[in-house]
């Protein structure tokens, strides 16, 4: 496509006319939170968290503003999770998936993980159908430590799947299994969590995964799933 613009318009506003769409494309998060078209009440808690029955105790209203019960005391190594609010188990963009684990068991987190999931499934299916985003182990209710997971305590941690170029919502794992691997597919994934969370880290299989992003780091142990950290949302750490 050519633009064409008027020979008299000033050259600042041609660069910002060309500059502006280039800025607010590639992995952008649609929106800024909150939401009106998914949280009613505009307090940063979607309607479908309010509504889940997992969080029925926590007496949210989503035709009322509510405060954020959550609170993640100490480190993602040696931590607590004080009002974890459940993931629902499908939404838009995403799945949860609780592998062997009893449903609702290990999908609790912090209102800002629990948000970053949301808004990185609406960001990853804007351009695309299938397959959705699947997040795995996050934390359990109260936190704490709990077998395989030493480092996903206080509601700060989601792990997340590879995904795979023939669609499927299985595992894979990329260092047995390339020819099934969706680079390019994972690598749009990454952006749109980059772009719509506090992200610390991203701990992947670097060599086998090829994925790219400032948090993005190798820590062994990832080739079947790459790993989520985000900044404590309240900078405490207490």
């Amino acid at each position: 496509m050519i633009l064409r613009f008027p020979r008299n318009l000033p050259m600042k506003t041609i660069l910002l006319i060309v500059a502006v769409p280039i800025l607010m494309g590639g992995g952008n998060c649609p929106t800024p939170e909150p939401d009106r078209s998914f949280d009613s009440d505009g307090d940063g808690i979607s309607n479908a968290v309010e509504t889940n029955p997992a969080n029925s105790h926590l007496g949210f209203d989503p035709q009322a503003p509510d405060e954020n019960p959550s609170i993640a005391h100490g480190t993602p190594n040696n931590g607590t999770l004080e009002g974890g609010i459940n993931l629902p188990d499908v939404g838009t963009g995403y799945i949860h998936f609780p592998l062997a684990d009893p449903v609702d068991f290990d999908d609790w987190g912090t209102l800002a993980l629990i948000n970053l999931i949301e808004a990185s499934g609406r960001c990853w299916i804007g351009d695309n159908t299938q397959p959705r985003m699947q997040s795995l182990d996050m934390s359990l209710q109260g936190g704490g430590d709990w077998s395989g997971h030493t480092s996903h305590q206080n509601g700060l941690d989601v792990d997340m799947r590879y995904l795979r170029t023939d669609d499927q919502e299985i595992g894979i794992n990329i260092a047995t299994d390339q020819a099934h691997y969706d680079q390019e597919a994972t690598q749009r994934i990454i952006d749109c969590i980059i772009a719509c969370g506090n992200v610390q880290g991203i701990f992947v299989d670097l060599a086998n995964s090829r994925l790219e992003g400032a948090p993005v780091e190798h820590v062994n142990g990832h080739a079947d799933h790459f790993h989520v950290r985000i900044y404590d949302p309240d900078g405490t750490d207490n």
